[in-house]
This record gives C-alpha cells, sequence and structure tokens, in this order.
C-alpha cells in the first residue's frame, strides 16, 4: 500500500507543470541560406592523383565552388583550399588542409564546404576528430557534405558521418590491397619498376649503358672498396668536376655517393618491395626484413659493376663506421697440421667472407668426400676406445654455462664487436697481442699467442698506462655477422662463450665451442632508488631436459681430450694460403689509383 502511494505521488509530480521556472530559450542553429545573417564560407577541394583526369575533376570541383558562394546572398567567400594529388588517408601531407584548419582556429571562417566525405579524409579517427574540434572553437566551424547533405553543427549527425567515413577508409584499404596485389603479381612475371637511373638509360624496358655516366659510378664504388669515406669521395669527384646526376649536375655530397653504391641495378641484378608499407593510413615506408616477400632478378641486365664488387661495398656500408675494414683483401689462411689444424686465420673486420669461404679454407687440408664430409685422418681421430676403457655412450658433458665461475675465461660478440674478461688476458700470460682462429666445420674458436707482425694480429689489450693493462673491446663487424648469419643468432642479444685454456711446450691456446654460446641481453628492473639495467641470461630449451651435448658428439671436449692426451699440441704449426685477390679488386685498385692521382694532380695545379 505504500509502495503505490509513492508511485502515484511520482505521478503527479512529473504531470504538474511549474508554473514560476523561467525558460529562456537557446538560439536556434542557422540556417545556411538564411539572408539575414551572413555567413563566412570555404570550400575544400582534393583529388588524390596528378592524372589529367584527375586534373580535370579538381579544376571543376574549385569552378563550382567559386560559382556557388558566389551566387548565394549571404555567404561571403574567404577562399578555396585545394590539395592536388595528395592522398587522403593521411592529414600531414596537406598543405592546403592545415592552412584552412588554422584559418578556422584563428576565427577567419564559419563554414567549410566539401563535395564528399571521402574528399575531407579516408581516414574515421581524423574525419571525426576535426569535425568535433571545429565545433569546440570560441567560434565553431562547421563543415556541410554536399552529397550526404550532412551538416555537422548537428550533433545527431555524428553517427550518420561516422558511417560515411568509415565507409571510405574500407574504400582506401581495399584500394591499398589492391594495388600491392597488382604489384606483386607483376613482379612474380618480372615486369619490374625500372626507371632511368644515373649511368642506364632505359629504352622499350632495355637498360643502356650511358659510357660518361657509368666511368664515374665505377669510380665511386673503386674509391669506396679500397678505403675513401662518402665525403672523401664526394670532395674528390666535386673537385674533378665529375657529374653527380642526369641531368649533367656536380653536386655531390656523402648521400649522393651512397646512392651510387645502394642500388643494385648497377650490378645488372633488380630487386622489388625493398621496402613495404604496414599501415595504408600512415604511408610510412619500412624495410623489409622479411615481413613481405622480395622479389629477386639477378643477371636482368648488364652490370656496370660486377656483382661481387658491388656485394663487398654493400658489406662494409653495413658495418658500423668504426668497424669499416679498407685496403688489401686479406688471404685466407689455414693451419696445415698439429691440434688446431682447419683452424682458419680471422680477420675480424673484413665483411668479404662468408660461412662457405672458412669452409673451404678448413676443408682444404682434410681429406674430404663428395658429400662435405671429412674422411679418417690419423692426426685428427679419436674413437671410443681411445677415450678410456669405460664406455661413455649415454653420458652429457656438462655445459660450463651451468658452472660457470669467474676464474672461466670468457668472450662475448655482439653484431659488431667483441670482448674478453681479464681472465682470458692472465690465462694467456698477459700477451698484448693474439690471433683469433675459426674452425667451421667443429664450430671452434680460439685464440693463440702471437707478435705484432702476425697477419690478422689483433691487440686486445689498452696500455697507454703501463701500470694498468686491461683488456679492452675490439670491432669485429665483418666476422660477427658470419656468425650471426649462420647460427641464426639474435641481432638485439650479445652471446656469451666460456672457453678452456689448454698450454703445451710453453704454447697457449684458448679453446671456445660456438655451440655452447649463450644469448644475452638487457631488462630494466623498478628499483626504490631509481631503475636498473640488468643482463639476463637466456637458456635455450634445449637445458630443460640436458645437462649438455653427448660426450661422443661433442667436438669440443673431443679436440680437448687430444690436445691433453697426445703429444701433437703444435699450436704454432705453419699455415698454408688459401685464397688469392681477387679480378674485381685488382681492377677497383687500378680504378682508384687512377682517380686518386688525377685528384692530386687537380690539387697541385690549383695550388700551383
Amino acid at each position: 500500500m505504500k509502495n503505490e502511494t509513492n508511485r502515484e505521488c511520482i505521478r503527479q509530480s512529473i504531470r504538474t507543470i511549474d508554473s514560476e521556472v523561467e525558460i529562456v530559450r537557446g538560439k536556434p542553429r542557422i540556417d545556411l541560406h538564411a539572408p539575414d545573417k551572413m555567413l563566412r564560407v570555404c570550400a575544400y577541394c582534393r583529388v588524390s592523383t596528378g592524372n589529367d583526369n584527375q586534373l580535370t575533376s579538381y579544376e571543376l570541383q574549385k569552378s563550382y565552388y567559386d560559382n556557388l558562394i558566389a551566387r548565394t546572398s549571404n555567404w561571403i567567400n574567404v577562399g578555396i583550399y585545394a590539395d592536388e594529388g595528395i592522398t587522403g588517408t593521411s592529414l600531414k601531407k596537406r598543405d592546403e588542409f592545415n592552412r584552412m584548419i588554422r584559418d578556422c582556429k584563428d576565427g577567419k571562417i564559419d563554414v567549410i564546404l566539401v563535395k564528399q566525405a571521402q574528399r575531407f579524409a579516408r581516414n574515421i579517427v581524423d574525419t571525426l576528430t576535426v569535425v568535433r574540434m571545429l565545433r569546440s572553437l570560441p567560434n565553431p566551424v562547421r563543415v556541410y557534405f554536399e552529397t550526404e547533405a550532412i551538416d555537422t553543427s548537428d550533433p545527431s549527425n555524428d553517427l550518420k558521418l561516422e558511417m560515411h567515413a568509415m565507409f571510405a577508409e574500407a574504400e582506401s584499404r581495399l584500394k591499398s590491397e589492391s594495388m600491392k596485389w597488382s604489384y606483386k603479381r607483376r613482379y612474380e612475371r618480372g615486369r619490374f619498376l625500372i626507371p632511368d637511373l644515373f649511368g642506364y638509360r632505359v629504352i622499350n624496358r632495355e637498360f643502356i649503358i650511358q659510357n660518361d655516366e657509368a666511368e664515374v659510378v665505377k669510380a665511386v664504388f673503386a674509391l669506396f672498396v679500397t678505403g675513401k669515406e662518402p665525403s672523401e669521395i664526394a670532395y674528390m669527384m666535386a673537385k674533378l668536376g665529375m657529374k653527380s646526376n642526369m641531368n649533367g649536375d656536380c653536386n655531390w655530397n656523402s648521400a649522393t655517393v651512397m646512392n651510387i653504391l645502394n642500388n643494385e641495378r648497377r650490378c645488372g641484378m633488380l630487386i622489388a618491395q625493398k621496402t613495404f608499407t604496414p599501415d595504408f593510413l600512415t604511408h610510412q615506408s619500412k624495410k623489409n626484413r622479411g615481413e613481405e616477400d622480395i622479389y629477386i632478378r639477378k643477371n636482368h641486365h648488364e652490370g656496370i659493376v660486377p656483382k661481387d664488387l658491388y656485394d663487398y661495398a654493400i658489406r662494409i656500408k653495413g658495418l658500423h663506421r668504426t668497424a669499416r675494414f679498407f685496403g688489401e683483401i686479406p688471404d685466407l689462411t689455414v693451419i696445415k697440421r698439429g691440434l688446431l689444424k682447419g683452424f682458419v686465420s680471422v680477420c675480424r673486420n673484413y665483411p668479404g667472407f662468408n660461412y662457405e669461404n672458412y669452409l673451404f679454407a678448413s676443408n682444404y687440408v682434410f681429406n674430404v668426400d663428395s658429400n662435405g664430409s671429412r674422411k679418417d685422418d690419423d692426426d685428427y681421430l679419436l674413437t671410443k676406445e681411445q677415450l678410456g676403457a669405460f664406455d661413455f655412450e649415454g653420458y652429457e658433458k656438462v655445459d660450463s654455462q651451468l658452472v660457470l665461475n669467474r676464474s672461466y675465461p670468457i668472450l662475448w660478440i655482439k653484431r659488431d664487436c667483441m670482448y674478453f674478461n681479464s681472465s682470458c688476458f692472465n690465462k694467456m700470460n698477459r700477451v698484448h697481442y693474439v690471433e683469433f682462429l675459426y674452425e667451421p666445420y667443429d664450430h671452434l674458436l680460439a685464440i693463440r699467442t702471437c707478435d705484432e707482425k702476425t697477419p690478422n694480429a689483433i691487440k686486445w689489450v689498452c696500455d697507454k698506462n703501463a701500470d694498468h693493462v686491461r683488456v679492452s673491446r675490439r670491432s669485429c663487424g665483418g666476422f660477427a655477422k658470419i656468425l650471426f648469419d649462420t647460427y641464426g643468432w639474435n641481432y638485439e642479444c650479445k652471446y656469451k662463450i666460456v672457453g678452456t685454456k689448454r698450454e703445451k711446450h710453453g704454447e697457449t691456446i684458448i679453446i671456445f665451442s660456438l655451440e655452447d654460446a649463450e644469448p644475452m641481453t638487457y631488462e630494466i628492473v623498478k628499483q626504490e632508488n631509481g631503475d636498473e639495467l640488468i643482463t639476463v641470461n637466456l637458456y635455450t630449451d634445449y637445458f630443460l631436459n640436458h645437462f649438455g651435448k653427448g660426450v661422443y658428439e661433442d667436438a669440443y671436449a673431443n679436440r680437448l681430450y687430444l690436445i691433453d692426451e697426445f703429444n701433437k699440441a703444435n699450436f704454432a704449426s705453419a699455415s698454408v694460403k688459401t685464397s688469392d685477390t681477387p679480378f674485381w679488386m685488382l681492377e677497383a685498385q687500378r680504378i682508384a689509383a687512377f682517380y686518386i692521382n688525377l685528384f692530386l694532380e687537380k690539387e697541385k695545379e690549383n695550388n700551383g
């Protein structure tokens, strides 16, 4: 009964109108065509491409709005804002659009006329954000979309506008995907985009070498691979008055040099989709690192420079500037006897070798069958019987990562450098120079003592202070890339490898197993007194169920056993040369010498 009485009171209060309440009515929305209110009106036009058909549409839009505003008595024309050949999915590059928005904020505009919602923006977020911002200005600005008959001064139209903007965005997405599909089908059929390029002219899809420009290209490559920095090359080319582009200009800088070096077409090859656009709204391109297919057409046309020379230049360019290798191409030398047999001397910064080159050099001193496997070798063979009477089949050697202490020698390798701990220095009897060795077949590394005149000798210490000699970091971009690519290492990590010292007859080495390389990364940990950067060990899944590799499977353990048990530890045995300077490098050295001499003569004349 009480509840019913309460309900009746509520009904009576709703039905009763309080005559004492004074209502001040809001201003009615101004009709766009109300003759008693003058409105400052502009129009925004845009066409997305620069072809003739779109240009006609662009001019028609401008003419239409000029006439429309002129014949409407209460409209004052404050201008036509027009972007030609600009995409609608992003506002960043639409200069006229952005100028119009600034004028709106400055209170110069009351109404913006637009033909269609998709002419304004093909991005839902941008469309609604701009419309709401304009409506919230001290002097609100309304946008009128003619085709859709949407007036943004009425918030109830927002849903309708959002639907049209959504359709416009979907249309842009479909067009983008359609264009990507079309280009990929072209690339699959070998129909690459081949515009003219400095050094070539493309006639009927044929690359025709322009000899005068090609000589410049050859000079740039030759100077770069023989030791000149891009800035030095640019300075030399400018002083010699060499043309830098197809217009015959002589405008040289480092970017000009790098543009010449970067383009694979100069070695006769085509590559498509080196970059891609992950988001059709931003149009920002990104280097393709495997996210999308890459299309390569080798030997497509006659190259200006040999492909080997181009590849070598790209490898140099890819190294950190401080780790770049210039000068004579080093020989590959391999130790031909003793218990370091098959180890190849490493030139740490040279980028021209790959894993196959090192494997060829290592196998050079072994008998290798047709499958690439090494045949039995009396100096190298290790059998179960030699390891002792006890059969270790099924046993695992405990990996050093699991029992590590600070007295162990440790090598760290990053993408462009390497460094050793002080234990390595002490165990190598504090020598100042070491030679870095690689055994690619068994995946081993080693360092041995040497003197400063030894090819590939590394001064691995800083000795400016005679009282405090310490091991220092050394660049090794050329060799590190081989390791990261061959063993699938993560370029964002550094790798720790624990070594073992062996000494025989006064000769000392430390040997490392690449198969035991442990990835390490950095992690920020929040502390009370601030963030702290700590190192995190990333053990592989293998260690979830294992202590290490099987005794008979471990080339590292076997090699150490041979050193310990057999009196064959000739660590300093002679090396054999397995490579010569290739012809393309000899030719590059000749071309570089010619232009260097020409430059020096020019400088002498100018100073004379």
